[in-house]
This record gives C-alpha cells, structure tokens and sequence, in this order.
C-alpha cells in the first residue's frame, strides 16, 4: 500500500572531507528532520503511528 515508508541514511567515508554541496546539503537534512517528520505524521497520522 502507500504511502511506501523508507528510511534514508547519509554516508560518506570517514577519511575524506565533504565537498560544500554536500556538506551543505548534510547541515540542511540535520536542521529540517524534525520538521519533515512532523510533516509526514500529519499528513499520515495512521501510518506513523503503527510505525512506533
């Protein structure tokens, strides 16, 4: 059914430095989490909640 639930992870190897897009779009993904899941709970509250 859907929605299709997905867990996404961001990787990348301990000995090399992010390039500044990257590095940008890791520092983006951390500020909005809360803000995304907050989203995605009210507009799936049933889904979210069986998740738990």
């Amino acid at each position: 059914g859907f929605p299709i639930m997905r867990q996404w992870f961001i990787v990348h190897p301990k000995g090399r430095s992010l390039s500044l897009v990257a590095q940008s779009f890791l520092e983006f993904a951390i500020s909005e989490e809360q803000t995304m899941r907050d989203a995605m709970a009210k507009q799936w509250p049933l889904v979210f909640q069986n998740a738990e």
